[in-house]
C-alpha cells in the first residue's frame, strides 16, 4: 500500500545553523560577548511521522494531548501530544507527535501567542488541526551576538524561537589594504531558523585592487620640460602617478563552473599586450578641464590623449630624478621609477610563458580565472606645445605616454573576478588638469 507519513507534503528542510538545544537548558556555557571560534553548532532537523501499515488502510486521525488552555511558548514538548490512528482492522495506535516531527519553516509558530493550525498534508486524507500557544513567562528568546572580522562584539538583538533573523546593527565597513578590499559577504552562521544563543562573525570577499591608480597626494609632478626658443616650442614630462597590479600578460580566461579549467600563458608576440598595458594607463588618465585657463591653451587635450606613442625606454632629453620620494593616496610612501619599460617588462614575462595551471572544482570559488603576470608601473606623460602669443600656447604633435616598471613588483597571479572582464572596479584614476598643462608651458624661459 502507499507509504503513508504524516506531514510527507511538506519539504524537508535541513540548514546548517545553531544545535538545538533546549528552551529550558539555554544557560550560557562561556561569556557570550566574546567570540569563540570553535564552538560548533548542530543542525535543526524535521523527522516526518511514518503511520503506514502495510496492507491496513487509515479510517481516521486525531489529534491529542493538547490541553484546552492552550501550550505555553516554545514547550510544545513538554506535553504528551500523540497523533491517534484508527486502522481498518480495528486497531488504534497512538504516535509521538514532537516538535522534531513539525516541519521547521513552521516551528516559529511554537513561540508565537496566539491561535495556529496545523495542515498536516496527510494525502489522501489530509487533517487540520487548531491550536492555541499561551504566554510562557520564562521565554524571553534567543540572544544573537553579531561580531566583525576582527571579533569584536558589534551588534546584539534578540530573536523569536526558530524565527529567521534580520541583521539590524551597523553596516559592517570594508576593510582596506594596499592590494585588496575585503567587503563584508555573509555570517559565519545561517540567520535562519534560530533555536538557540548564537554567535555570528562577519566573513568578507576579497577584492582585487587590480589596475589600481594611487596619484601623488599633492597632485600631478611636474619633472622637467625643454623648449626650442628659436621655434618657440617645447615639451614638458609629468608624473602622473603609479598603476598598481596592471598585466604586462595573461592567459585565457575560463569560467569555473561545471568543471575543471585549465589556464596557460600564451607564447605569442608580446606587441598586443605591451599596447593593452599602455592603454590600460591612458584609461586611468582623467582630464579636468579649467575655463580660466582654456583661453590660454588651446587644443583638444582628449585627442591628444588617444594619439599618445608609447615609449619603450626613458626619454633622456628629459632629466629624470632619482632617488626621489613621494608620498601617494593611501599613504603610500614610493621611490620614483626611472626604468627603461619594454625590455625590463619582457625579460620578466619571459620566464612564466607556456605555464600552466589546472584549477579543480571546489578548489575555488566559482567564477572567472586567468592567469596574469601583472607589474606596478610609475606613469609619465610628455607633451608638446606651441607659443602662439603673450601667455598663450596650443597643444602640439609630439605626446607619448612612457609606463615605467617599479623592479621587483612583477607578480605571477591567478586572478578571480565576478565577470568575464578584469577591470578596475574601484574606479581610480590620475588627473591632469588645463592650469598644469598650461602652467608647465608659461613656466618655460621664452626670451631669445
Amino acid at each position: 500500500m502507499k507509504n503513508f507519513k504524516i506531514l510527507a507534503l511538506f519539504p524537508v528542510i535541513l540548514v546548517g545553523l545553531a544545535g538545538c538545544k533546549n528552551k529550558k537548558e539555554n544557560a550560557k556555557p562561556f561569556d557570550w560577548t566574546v567570540y569563540h571560534e570553535d564552538y560548533i553548532y548542530g543542525s535543526p532537523t524535521y523527522e516526518p511521522i511514518n503511520v503506514a501499515r502495510e496492507g491496513v488502510g487509515i479510517n481516521s486521525i486525531v489529534l491529542t494531548g493538547i490541553p484546552e488552555e492552550g501550550i505555553p511558548q516554545t514547550r510544545w514538548d513538554d506535553y504528551p501530544i500523540k497523533l491517534r490512528c484508527f486502522y481498518t482492522d480495528g486497531e488504534t495506535i497512538d504516535y509521538d507527535f514532537k516538535e522534531i516531527n513539525i516541519p521547521i519553516k513552521y516551528r516559529h509558530e511554537l513561540g508565537e501567542v496566539g491561535k495556529h493550525t496545523f495542515d498536516l498534508g496527510f494525502s489522501p486524507m489530509s487533517r487540520t488541526w487548531e491550536f492555541n500557544i499561551i504566554e510562557n513567562p520564562d521565554w524571553k528568546g534567543f540572544n544573537c551576538y553579531f561580531f566583525n572580522g576582527s571579533s569584536e562584539l558589534i551588534h546584539t538583538q534578540i530573536v523569536g524561537y526558530y524565527e529567521c533573523a534580520t541583521y539590524n546593527g551597523p553596516q559592517i565597513p570594508n576593510v582596506d589594504t594596499l592590494d585588496n578590499q575585503y567587503r563584508f559577504a555573509k555570517w559565519s552562521q545561517s540567520l535562519d531558523y534560530i533555536c538557540q544563543d548564537m554567535q555570528f562573525k562577519a566573513t568578507y570577499k576579497t577584492i582585487e585592487k587590480r589596475n589600481y591608480a594611487r596619484k601623488p597626494v599633492e597632485g600631478t609632478k611636474h619633472i622637467d620640460s625643454i623648449n626650442n626658443v628659436s621655434n618657440q616650442s617645447g615639451s614638458t614630462t609629468l608624473y602622473l602617478g603609479r598603476l598598481y597590479k596592471v598585466p604586462g600578460i595573461f592567459s585565457n580566461v575560463e569560467l569555473l563552473g561545471g568543471k575543471n579549467i585549465t589556464l596557460t600563458v600564451p607564447n605569442v608576440d608580446f606587441g598586443k599586450y605591451w599596447n593593452e598595458m599602455n592603454q590600460e594607463a591612458i584609461n586611468h588618465i582623467k582630464y579636468i578641464a579649467d575655463a580660466s585657463k582654456e583661453t590660454y591653451f588651446h587644443g583638444s587635450v582628449a585627442n591628444m590623449l588617444d594619439g599618445l606613442n608609447y615609449n619603450t625606454v626613458i626619454d633622456n632629453r628629459f632629466n629624470y630624478p632619482t632617488s626621489t620620494s613621494i608620498k601617494l593616496e593611501d599613504n603610500v610612501d614610493a621611490m620614483i621609477s626611472k626604468t627603461d619599460p619594454y625590455d625590463n617588462i619582457l625579460n620578466n614575462i619571459n620566464q612564466y610563458v607556456n605555464k600552466v595551471e589546472v584549477i579543480t572544482l571546489g578548489s575555488r570559488d566559482a567564477g572567472y580565472y586567468r592567469i596574469a603576470v601583472l607589474f606596478d608601473v610609475d606613469v609619465y606623460l610628455t607633451y608638446s606645445y606651441k607659443k602662439i602669443g603673450a601667455e598663450t600656447y596650443e597643444l602640439d604633435v609630439h605626446n607619448a605616454l612612457t609606463i615605467s616598471p617599479v623592479m621587483g613588483t612583477c607578480k605571477y597571479v591567478i586572478q578571480y573576478s565576478e565577470t568575464s572582464e578584469f577591470i578596475d572596479t574601484f574606479n581610480t584614476h590620475f588627473d591632469i588638469t588645463t592650469e598644469t598643462l598650461w602652467a608647465c608651458a608659461n613656466n618655460q624661459s621664452w626670451s631669445e
